[in-house]
């Protein structure tokens, strides 16, 4: 017994040996692994198995039959709406629920192929083996008036319900023609006592209009050119078989032989994240081969990271292993991927030109998401021992039973009892359904959103488990394609809402034909089923809420049109862009991929709770739950998104909010829909708790900036410059690529941080914000409250669709040229009332003479005088007036202050705010006071000079930034003065932040206009000038704080 020990040791021994040989990472990707881990994966390669049975509980048993359910929905052979029946073991029967008529008869097997089976991303179920019957086409009906020409009728499926305890089906359709409608009940019968199957159709003629015949005509049936019915009475009707069953094609086996690496490709989960010429998840062949082609990495280092996978060749996301792939397989993947080439050259004509214009990137920025569960939460499952739900859909009903359906093969109902009690009752109450993604209550009536059916469950007669399934509306159109899924359901005043996602080919690539209405939203009035298209241009909308208030809520997620996920506003008739579009709706939020976005779902507007009125929202493939703290400016949804909490079982797809807590409905899958070592089902219940996480509430836009509230408290040792401690901004440029980078990434400045009163609030400016784009804020993660907690989240991701339309600074609700009470307490006061010239007076002029060049023009100060430049210079060389400028100065002398103003400046004019100005006679006063230019940058030549442009101290210092707003825009300038530290602020932006004195400062005045003059900026104090430069200027809100002397 002791030699396969010492065999298993050796391999074991073996293998570490040879993995020392191998990368770095690749030794730390395989180092992860325990022992007991290692052998598990290599047993599952030499033995593998079947993705496991996650739908099992509670499956019924049905004698005879050869599966449960017996009965169930799917696409089947290229067909969408088919409803199959497992007769007996190796039979089956298959029915077109578009055709309303028997599709195929067969013995062999039905491959349940498709992410919901096997995991794997594309494909669709398909038959083989061979068939007595297949049948392409609809059943001939016809209707007539007595003793008329019979007329074409149309057959129109309705339900169908499992009686007998769920041993028998009956089908339900109804027939439409020109002269009456009929409804058909239809029950298939398939005997298998001989050596062929016997197939008969017994059908009932329910009712009909009245004074019309029934009649069904088909070359299948057996022995007669046709039936006509009878109201009431049922008939068999006997099909005629094949005497030859004919060999079924599979789809598959049509395929065309490919290299082997790209089959093993295919047969494995790589084309979740991978396309030939497009990045999805990671990068496409063809930028692969283009950088490995060279020899960059060794042909074994490649080989080692399709295996063992890794990160950092191409960001942080990770690649997942691939144990199960030999080192021959892998090889051959390898082959396939470096035969690709480039594509730049495919890239479309905008594209390529916007690439000229802005710079791009696919780098996500490292975030810090949450380290577990979210402080102000406690969680609690919801599962029993084998009850493994990966839930699609949830509704309660009124009497707080818990409904959940779930996408898996069973596509099943369950109902939980007593779900708060810690000690649920679950009961499995329907079964069969087609990849069901959404539940909803409307007046106590069960509906269930189907991949391509708007259903209503029904309980005929009261046993618990539902027996009919009706079509409540399937008004729209579909294919078997594996990605047209029907996501919802909410309901809001008695409609049912919803979303159809679009067709895309393997790889994750749309497909270029769409059948119609696919990426919309619809609703579907629950009594009559009528569906209304409510917007288009989505992709995959895989979660759709309704706040009480009616406000529609929709994630998409990211693909081609898609360069990032993102949250939408729904109100009817918009287009948001997927397949391009004249003119498409900004989403309220950009959810960057990698970052806070990835696979979003189901948002829910909380109506209570210490986030009342915010939105949650999970993420299948990022993980965790967002939040997005949401205002309307300008009239359209606009925001910021946080992370909010991890810490759970699995990936989040649905969430609903309850008397009890949030209620979460977990799924997953393979690739890029699920979450890294988490499993693909789960139910968790999350109550609020007493506790409270230190961290930002809310983000607003201000008018030149940014308001952040935090939940607590900031420490009292935390300045204000120490908060923010980086900003940046990109935009996002939808096309017909697979995602998309972000273009034009830049970093801000936050500039003038202040910090209220009670330490809750800050608020900064970014003057050189954009709109339609995304700003992404860090917090300092060193921040702490006032108790000493760190930051529980310290980022948040703003979509900046409109700038506020205030112009009010400070988030002052005071008018123009008045303090608020704030500022008051401040110590701040007026220079300028906004009515008279009270406390100014002309240069060379004393206080009580009236001021001239100047008037006071709808509450602000305007410089009246609007002259040439060579008049100006004239003036000034005028020997004949004393008085050759208009300029307006303070009657009173400041030392150290905080002065704030707005101006605004005409076409192509100059003037300057000049401070510590000493008194002078001089004609000109203007040589020994410190000046921040007031300038026209576009316009005038000074705009062209470094250290004379707008804001900047003029000639001695300055900032490469043109901070401006457009000429008859107000700007906002700050000047601050302690000491000898001088610093200057235009609309948020720090331009100026000197000393003036010391070495710095006499090589600034050596190299300026005021070189050889010591006296210049020296005065200790001095007053405030308005400058007449002969241009038209307006000056307001004008502010003063004195400081303290020294910095």
């Amino acid at each position: 017994m002791i030699w396969p020990i010492v065999f298993a040791a050796s391999g074991w021994l073996g293998f570490k040996a040879w993995l020392q040989l191998q990368p770095e990472d690749f030794r730390q990707q395989v180092n992860e692994l325990s022992t007991s881990d290692f052998w598990r994966h290599i047993w599952q390669q030499a033995f593998p198995t079947m993705k496991p049975d996650i739908a099992s509980w509670q499956r019924r048993d049905y004698p005879g039959r050869g599966r449960s359910p017996w009965v169930f929905r799917t696409s089947l052979d290229g067909q969408p709406r088919m409803l199959n029946l497992s007769i007996a073991p190796d039979y089956w029967l298959s029915y077109s629920l578009e055709r309303m008529s028997p599709y195929q008869l067969w013995k062999g097997d039905l491959r349940l192929d498709g992410p919901v089976f096997d995991g794997g991303q594309g494909g669709e179920p398909y038959s083989s083996g061979i068939a007595y019957l297949r049948q392409l086409h609809t059943d001939q009906w016809w209707m007539r008036k007595t003793n008329a020409e019979w007329q074409p009728a149309q057959p129109k499926f309705l339900s169908y319900s499992l009686i007998d305890d769920g041993a028998e089906l009956h089908l339900n359709y109804r027939l439409i023609s020109d002269v009456g409608e009929a409804q058909i009940q239809e029950m298939p019968q398939v005997n298998l006592s001989s050596d062929a199957p016997v197939f008969s159709r017994r059908l009932t003629l329910v009712e009909k209009s009245q004074g019309v015949d029934v009649r069904i005509v088909g070359s299948q049936l057996a022995g007669t050119d046709g039936q006509v019915l009878s109201e009431g009475k049922s008939h068999d009707i006997p099909i005629r078989l094949d005497r030859v069953p004919a060999p079924i094609v599979a789809a598959t086996d049509n395929a065309e032989p490919g290299s082997k690496g790209g089959q093993a490709i295919e047969q494995s989960d790589c084309l979740s994240c991978h396309s030939e010429h497009e990045r999805i998840v990671g990068p496409s062949w063809s930028d692969i081969a283009q950088r490995f082609k060279n020899g960059r990495r060794s042909r074994a280092d490649l080989i080692g990271k399709i295996i063992y996978g890794g990160r950092g060749e191409w960001g942080e996301t990770p690649m997942p292993a691939h144990l199960d792939l030999s080192e021959t397989q892998a090889a051959e993947m390898l082959k396939h991927i470096l035969s690709f080439t480039g594509n730049e050259g495919a890239l479309p004509a905008d594209v390529l030109e916007l690439r000229k214009q802005f710079s791009h990137t696919y780098d996500a920025i490292p975030v810090n998401k949450p380290a577990g569960l979210h402080p102000a939460m406690s969680v609690q499952s919801l599962l029993t021992n084998g009850f493994t739900p990966a839930v699609g859909g949830m509704a309660l009903d009124n009497t707080g039973s818990l409904y959940i359906a779930t996408w898996d093969r069973d596509g099943a109902v369950y109902r939980i009892q007593d779900w708060a009690t810690g000690q649920p009752s679950v009961a499995r109450v329907a079964e069969g359904l087609h990849e069901p993604l959404g539940l909803a209550i409307v007046d106590q009536r069960l509906f269930v959103m189907q991949k391509q059916e708007l259903t209503e469950l029904i309980d005929t007669n009261t046993d618990g488990f539902f027996d009919t399934y009706k079509n409540l509306s399937d008004a729209w159109e579909a294919t078997p394609n594996f990605h047209e899924f029907g996501f919802g359901l909410v309901s809001h005043e008695g409609y049912l809402y919803g979303g159809l996602s679009v067709c895309v080919e393997l790889g994750g690539k749309s497909c270029k034909l769409q059948v119609a209405d696919r990426g919309s939203i619809f609703r579907v009035d629950s009594r009559s089923g009528k569906l209304e298209i409510l917007a288009k241009g989505l992709r995959t909308p895989n979660g759709i809420g309704v706040s009480t208030e009616g406000q529609i809520w929709v994630t998409d997620n990211q693909g081609d049109w898609l360069p990032a996920s993102k949250l939408v506003n729904v109100v009817g008739g918009e287009h948001f862009g997927f397949g391009g579009a004249e003119r498409v709706k900004a989403p309220a939020l950009w959810l960057p991929q990698n970052e806070i976005g990835n696979s979003p779902t189901q948002p829910l507007v909380l109506g209570r709770g210490p986030y009342k009125g915010q939105l949650l929202f999970g993420d299948i493939y990022n993980g965790g739950i967002k939040r997005a703290y949401l205002e309307k400016v300008a009239g359209e949804w606009q925001g910021a998104a946080f992370h909010f909490s991890d810490g759970l079982a699995a990936p989040v797809n649905r969430l609903m909010e309850t008397e009890e807590g949030l209620l979460a409905g977990q799924i997953g899958s393979s690739g890029n829909w699920g979450e890294a070592d988490k499993p693909w089902f789960g139910l968790q219940l999350l109550r609020w708790s007493e506790n409270t996480a230190f961290e930002p509430l809310t983000v607003n836009a201000t008018p030149h900036g940014f308001k952040a509230t935090f939940s607590k408290p900031l420490h009292g040792e935390v300045t204000a410059e120490a908060i923010v401690s980086d900003v940046s901004q990109w935009f996002y440029y939808p096309s017909p690529l697979y995602g998309g980078p972000k273009y034009g990434l830049e970093s801000l400045a936050a500039d003038n941080i202040r910090l209220s009163q009670d330490r809750r609030t800050v608020e900064f400016d970014t003057p050189l914000r954009k709109t339609n784009h995304v700003i992404y804020i860090r917090f300092n993660p060193e921040l702490r409250s006032q108790d000493g907690e760190t930051l529980w989240v310290n980022e948040a991701w703003y979509t900046l669709n409109n700038l506020p339309a205030t112009e009010q600074e400070h988030s002052s609700t005071a008018p123009d040229n008045t303090l608020s009470q704030a500022e008051r307490d401040e110590g701040w006061q007026l220079l300028f009332d906004g009515k008279t010239f009270t406390g100014w007076r002309n240069h060379l002029s004393d206080a009580g003479e009236a001021v001239t060049g100047w008037e006071i023009d709808n509450g602000t100060l305007k410089m009246v005088r609007d002259t040439s430049f060579l008049k100006f210079v004239i003036n000034i060389l005028n020997p004949f007036t004393d008085r050759p400028l208009r300029d307006l100065m303070t009657v009173e002398q400041f030392k150290s202050f905080e002065l704030s103003l707005e101006w605004k400046i005409s076409e192509g004019g100059n003037s300057g705010i000049f401070y510590l100005l000493p008194p002078s006679d001089k004609r000109l006063p203007w040589d020994n006071g410190l000046e921040m230019q007031v300038l026209d940058n576009q316009r005038h030549g000074d705009g062209k000079l470094a250290k004379r442009r707008a804001g900047e101290l003029y000639d001695l210092a300055g900032r490469d930034v043109d901070a401006t707003r457009p000429v008859g825009k107000w700007n906002h300038a700050r000047i601050r003065v302690q000491g000898d530290h001088i610093q200057h602020w235009l609309n948020g932006t720090k331009m100026v932040d000197i000393q003036r004195s010391g070495d710095d400062w006499q090589r600034r005045l050596a190299e300026s206009k005021f070189s050889g003059n010591a006296q210049h900026g020296q005065a200790v104090q001095g007053h405030i000038l308005l400058q007449d430069h002969g241009d038209v200027v307006w000056y307001k809100n004008i502010k003063i704080k004195q400081l303290p002397g020294d910095d």
